[in-house]
């Protein structure tokens, strides 16, 4: 390497004094071991905590691959892939109820357990990086002390009741009406539908009236800025939770005068302004006609006693009149050709979603009479 490095100063300065050469060789060599140690650091840094985080750590006993204590890593990684939610159960099955998946988080596919979890004791409280996804709004998402959380939850939870939510539907039978119109206006002119997108905008007008906001996305058959602006803010606070020192990198870009970027940056700046276990890898919703208690214990998609979702309520009156609606009024329907297993296969971004992003349907072709 000294050599290469003497013949390369040579070549650059051949009637410089040999003094003048000594001097830039050195100052190379130096920025040279300089790069390769400030390189190092991390490096060294990751080893190290990587061994701690398999040997020393608190939860170095809880069995998981090893490659989950690298920080940052197979969490992200799995992020990145929208794979995280099967990839988790392929490790309870191979682990068993509990595995630990990063250095500080341990999955939990047990009961009686996550119960506990969700208790209304809850001596478990919320990851603390929820704090910095969310800064800027002042959210019960964010809060994570539970005696904070409960004044909160207490004043917000009445307005969600059944009792209240009685005088919200006339609003949620507008709304899907106009659903329903739109669904019945498509397939007669197109013969197919994506029923995803506009199930989509419905929820999220109905979401935006029970918070004094008509967005009217059901009559634009878009996203308006505000909505648009959510979205991009859900994909910006997942990034701060999973990627490491992005609050620098979100500093260094924000320098960059470039519009898009800076839109993106700044969704959470515009909502702000605005004011505002059990898996499977299948849909097979048949699987609930007749649930036994074990299931119903298990489910908790609106999380569990200390957590509730408060909007609990609102959620099942949607999608009872949704899919009421939808039966009633647009019956001759079936799932188009495209609307396949592996379609419906789900992903991992802020939600479970379809992999295809998509849900099409198409009338029912009429049934030939040598059929009948």
């Amino acid at each position: 390497m000294v050599g290469f490095m003497n013949k390369v100063t040579a070549a650059l300065l051949p009637a410089a004094p040999e003094a003048i050469l000594d001097w830039i060789f050195s100052t190379l060599l130096q920025a040279y071991s300089l790069v390769f140690t400030l390189m190092g650091i991390p490096f060294l840094c990751i080893i190290t905590t990587t061994m701690y985080n398999l040997y020393f750590s608190p939860l170095a006993k809880v069995l998981g691959p090893w490659y989950t204590t690298i920080p940052g890593f197979w969490l992200n990684l799995k992020l990145i892939t929208r794979d995280r939610t099967r990839s988790v159960y392929e490790l309870h099955r191979k682990y068993g109820p509990f595995v630990r998946i990063s250095p500080d988080q341990v999955a939990i596919a047990d009961v009686p357990s996550a119960r506990t979890v969700h208790s209304v004791i809850d001596t478990f409280s919320k990851l603390i990086w929820l704090k910095d996804i969310f800064r800027g709004l002042d959210t019960m998402v964010r809060i994570i002390d539970y005696h904070e959380y409960v004044p909160r939850r207490k004043a917000l939870g009445p307005g969600f009741s059944n009792t209240n939510l009685k005088v919200m539907e006339p609003i949620l039978h507008k709304n899907i009406d106009t659903f329903n119109l739109k669904v019945k206006t498509e397939l007669e002119e197109k013969g197919k539908i994506e029923i995803y997108y506009w199930l989509e905008l419905a929820i999220t007008n109905i979401l935006g009236v029970c918070y004094g906001k008509d967005f009217g996305l059901i009559d634009i058959g878009g996203h308006d800025d505000f909505i648009k602006s959510l979205f991009t803010a859900l994909f910006t606070y997942t990034a701060r939770g999973k990627t490491p020192f992005i609050g620098l990198v979100e500093y260094l870009l924000s320098y960059i005068p470039h519009s898009e970027l800076q839109w993106l940056i700044n969704s959470n700046n515009r909502l702000t302004a605005r004011g505002l276990e059990y898996v499977t890898s299948r849909f097979k919703p048949e699987r609930w006609e007749n649930p036994t208690k074990a299931m119903e214990t298990a489910l908790m998609p609106f999380g569990g006693l200390s957590r509730l979702c408060p909007a609990k309520n609102l959620a099942m009156m949607k999608l009872r009149l949704i899919a009421a609606k939808v039966v009633k009024e647009c019956g001759d329907m079936t799932p188009a050709d495209s609307c396949t297993d592996e379609s419906l296969g789900f992903e991992e971004l802020t939600a479970l979603l379809p992999k295809t992003h998509k849900c099409e349907f198409q009338r029912k072709l009429p049934v030939p009479m040598a059929a009948r």
